[in-house]
Order: structure tokens, then C-alpha cells, then sequence
């Protein structure tokens, strides 16, 4: 299955979108702040970029799976495209508008044909694949668009990852895909008892995501020390994530490995609020990343072990995550301005990550018998129109 043409296409459109991304949009935050945006306007691209995916999610219901992709691609190059143009704070806003807008574009119909892919209990690792995508390319990728960012100017950066990105977009968005048809209803009921879940991790990444690269800036100032500091991330996450994915889906026990995960990578979030300098973060923060990447497939892997349609799980899961990135942004003005420093929201995030294993166990999601027919089943997961 692994090596079919289906698949073998949907990984050359996965590496296709993150080599693009990892070459020019981790350089987004540093050209910001060297262009004389501040912080607040870098948050002000989040919360517009979470809201409006967030509208989308709930005004698409239906995906032509490999246009909408393509639509995912061309929405990625037009945000790296406006960014070099960008002077005032209401087009960072716009560029987190069309980034929010054409994001889900990508990801509702690829995970849905993705994951459909899945046979028995492969859900953990085909999930470790699509997670360790990331992290393989970003141990090169990022140190490339480094040097270039600081020997040719962020502007090329900017524009070669935006050409890379159009031209997979008009490539894929020629092809010829199936319908994804979503019912936000059936998808909310059938995702019930695993909406606060996918929140709590949607939370984490809200605050993680943007404060990593903010507290970052602190110490690393040049396009290639940026670039090699989320490349040494990728490295310790390449080397976790499948051997205990692989473990996890031939023992069919998720809660073994999350739980230590979890609770290490929570622990690990909250020190980051407490990190001063370069070492001690690049240290604290190959901590998370060695456990986000274990963490990251099995909490995919729940959902799509308690709920049967991949369309539904991927939609749910999609928009919960969307909720909690805004909440965890949120979170974050709120400490800029009540306790002196954004970093200080690493301490909730961190507190509130912790809290998944006991809703797990509150939930009973893996103490009762959570799908095991088909968990044990070699039968293909079919998604329906």
C-alpha cells in the first residue's frame, strides 16, 4: 500500500508543500520583526489566520479534492508574494486573511484522501509518515533558505518559495480528484467526546507556534542561525517519530506512549517560559520536539480510531484545532499585557497539555473498546461522498 501510486502521490504533494514552506515561511516572522513590524503584529497575522480558517471550515462543504488542494498551493504563493510589499499593520492582517482562507484547502481534502488510506492499525503510522515529512525536510530545507535569505535578500526567499508553491498548485489543481462532501452536524456528533481533546492540542500549538520563533529572535537574528535552529527541531523529531509509531500500531495500545509524551512535552512548555538564553533553549526545546513528535500521530490516531468516517474525523478534528489555536493566541496577548511578557504563556500551555491524559481517561477513550473490530481489521477505511 505504501508504495502504490496513490500514495506515492500523496507524498510528493506533501513534500512538495512543506519543502516549499520550510525554504520560505519559517523566514516569515524574522523578515516582520527586521521590517519593523512589532509582536503585536505578528499576533494580529494569527488571529486573523485562525479566524478565518475557521470561517472557511464552516462556509466550504464540499472539496474537489485534488482543485481544492491546488487552491491550498496558490493560497500559500500569494501570501509569500504580498509579504516583501507589506509596510503597514492592516496587510499583515490581510496576509493572515488569505492565509486563513486557503489553508483548510489544503488540509481537509489531503487528510481526508490521506488517511482513507489506512488498513487495520495502521492509523499511528501512516500518521508518523505524515508527521515525519516535516521534520526530514526541515534538518536541510531551512539551513538552504537561510543562506539564501542573508546572501540573496528575504525578497528571493520569499519569491522562490512562492513560485514553488504556484507551480504545485497549477500542476495538482489540473488533476482530476473526487468529491469530499462535509456535514458539520454528523461530523460534531459522531466527534463527541474527542472535540476537547483536539482543543487542548489546537491550544498548545496556538501558543506554541507563535511564541517558539518570537522568543527565538531574542538570540537568533540572522537568516541562517533562524534557519539552523528549527533545522536542529526537525533533526531530534525525524528521530523519534516512527519507531514509536510502528510500536504503537502492532501493540494497538495509543495511551502507552502518548501519556509519557505528553506529560514530558508539557513539562518541557513550561520551562521554555523560564529560558533566558540560547543554550538552555536550544536544549528545553529539542525536549518538546523529540515528544511533540512522538505525541503528534498518536493524538491524530485517536480520533481516527474513534471515528469511522475519515471525512468527519478530519473536519472535526480540523476545526477544533483551529478553535484552540485562536484561544491559545488569545491567551498569549492576554500575557503580553497583564503579566509583562508573552513567554509566560508557555506556563498555561503547558499546564493545560498536561490535562489530555486524564481527559482520556475521563472520556474512556481507550478503557472501553474504542472501534477494536476495526483496529484488528486488514479491511481498507473507505471515506464517503
Amino acid at each position: 500500500m505504501y508504495g502504490s501510486p496513490a500514495m506515492r502521490k500523496l507524498y510528493a504533494i506533501q513534500t512538495a508543500y512543506m519543502f516549499a514552506g520550510s525554504f520560505s515561511a519559517t523566514f516569515m516572522f524574522l523578515y516582520m520583526v527586521q521590517a519593523g513590524f512589532s509582536y503585536l503584529d505578528i499576533i494580529l497575522y494569527k488571529v486573523m489566520l485562525y479566524t478565518f480558517a475557521l470561517i472557511t471550515l464552516f462556509s466550504v462543504r464540499s472539496y474537489k479534492s485534488m482543485r481544492h488542494i491546488g487552491f491550498g498551493f496558490i493560497g500559500a504563493a500569494a501570501i509569500l508574494f504580498i509579504l516583501p510589499f507589506a509596510k503597514l499593520s492592516w496587510h499583515i492582517a490581510l496576509i493572515g486573511a488569505v492565509d486563513g482562507l486557503t489553508f483548510p484547502l489544503f488540509w481537509i481534502p489531503y487528510n481526508t484522501l490521506y488517511f482513507s488510506q489506512r488498513k487495520g492499525r495502521e492509523s499511528a503510522f501512516l500518521a508518523g509518515i505524515l508527521f515525519m515529512i516535516p521534520p526530514l525536510l526541515g534538518v536541510v530545507v531551512p539551513v538552504i533558505g537561510g543562506l539564501v535569505y542573508d546572501s540573496a535578500g528575504p525578497a528571493v526567499v520569499f519569491y522562490l518559495g512562492a513560485l514553488m508553491f504556484a507551480v504545485c498548485g497549477i500542476y495538482y489543481g489540473w488533476e482530476k480528484g473526487g468529491g469530499i462532501a462535509v456535514h458539520v452536524k454528523k461530523a460534531f456528533t459522531v466527534g463527541k467526546g474527542l472535540r476537547t481533546l483536539v482543543f487542548v492540542q489546537g491550544y498548545w500549538q496556538g501558543v506554541d507556534w507563535l511564541c517558539v520563533p518570537l522568543v527565538s529572535l531574542y538570540f537568533l537574528t540572522s537568516g541562517t542561525s533562524f534557519g539552523g535552529f528549527f533545522a536542529w527541531l526537525s533533526l531530534v523529531g525525524a528521530l523519534s517519530t516512527l519507531y514509536f509509531c510502528r510500536l504503537s500500531d502492532r501493540s494497538g495500545n495509543r495511551v502507552n506512549y502518548l501519556y509519557p509524551s505528553l506529560v514530558m512535552t508539557s513539562a518541557a512548555t513550561v520551562m521554555s517560559a523560564f529560558t533566558s538564553d540560547v543554550v538552555n533553549w536550544f536544549v528545553v526545546r529539542a525536549i518538546v520536539g523529540f515528544f511533540v513528535a512522538v505525541s503528534n500521530p498518536f493524538t491524530t490516531s485517536i480520533v481516527l480510531d474513534r471515528v469511522k468516517n475519515t471525512t468527519d474525523a478530519m473536519y472535526v478534528r480540523e476545526v477544533m484545532l483551529n478553535f484552540g489555536r485562536l484561544a491559545g493566541v488569545a491567551s498569549v496577548v492576554a500575557c503580553e499585557f497583564l503579566f509583562g511578557g508573552f513567554q509566560n504563556a508557555f506556563i498555561p500551555a503547558g499546564f493545560i497539555l498536561a490535562s489530555y491524559p486524564l481527559l482520556v481517561e475521563w472520556k474512556s477513550i481507550y478503557r472501553v473498546k474504542v472501534r477494536v473490530e476495526a483496529l484488528k481489521s486488514e479491511e481498507m477505511m473507505e471515506f464517503h461522498d
